[in-house]
């Protein structure tokens, strides 16, 4: 950014929650928004920022497949798909929530996928072993085991035999159907 010769403060990027983005947008001190996460959270977003008249940008309730074609390269076709869709024990608006194979590598991606994701151990974050932690909320455990499982025969999926620790539950997340992106008027 810096190469471009434009000032070094000209785009600031705030990684924070709901309250802190409420805050920021009452100070006055930002005039552009880009949110991308929950149709929740965008709510809230959107509706602090209308007040002040902000243009903003919002991608929400994302919805990504990751798509593996005949000639792609198998181990990393594997390796893209774990890190798509295990990363933060898949809790991020950009993991991959569907898998697209064609049907010439079908089968070996499904048994590569399926050897990667039987390694994975579940536990809390505090042990170093663990791989995938517990989920956010008891509000998402209900989600994941309320969820039709479509996985191919063979490919697991067993939930672990312990039950791993959660935090409290909190406000359940809006079940309206998921909006891609939307932007606020220009202020005249």
């Amino acid at each position: 950014f810096r190469k471009t010769g434009l000032p070094a403060d000209l785009i600031a990027s705030v990684h924070v929650g709901h309250d802190v983005v409420r805050r920021l947008i009452d100070t006055r001190a930002v005039d552009y928004i880009s949110f991308t996460g929950s149709v929740e959270g965008g709510r809230e977003v959107y509706q602090a920022a209308s007040r002040q008249l902000l243009d903003m940008g919002l991608e929400l309730g994302g919805k990504s497949a990751a798509i593996v074609f005949d000639d792609a390269d198998l181990d990393a076709a594997v390796a893209g798909a774990m890190a798509s869709k295990y990363r933060n024990t898949g809790q991020t608006c950009v993991c991959a929530n569907r898998l697209l194979v064609q049907d010439g590598i079908y089968d070996r991606f499904v048994e590569g996928l399926a050897k990667r994701v039987q390694s994975l151990k579940v536990g809390p974050g505090s042990d170093e072993s663990s791989s995938q932690g517990p989920l956010i909320d008891a509000a998402a455990l209900a989600k994941v085991e309320a969820a039709e499982v479509k996985a191919p025969p063979g490919a697991g999926g067993a939930p672990p035999r312990e039950p791993v620790p959660v935090a409290a539950p909190e406000k359940e997340e809006d079940e309206a159907p998921p909006e891609t992106q939307r932007s606020a008027p220009s202020p005249a």
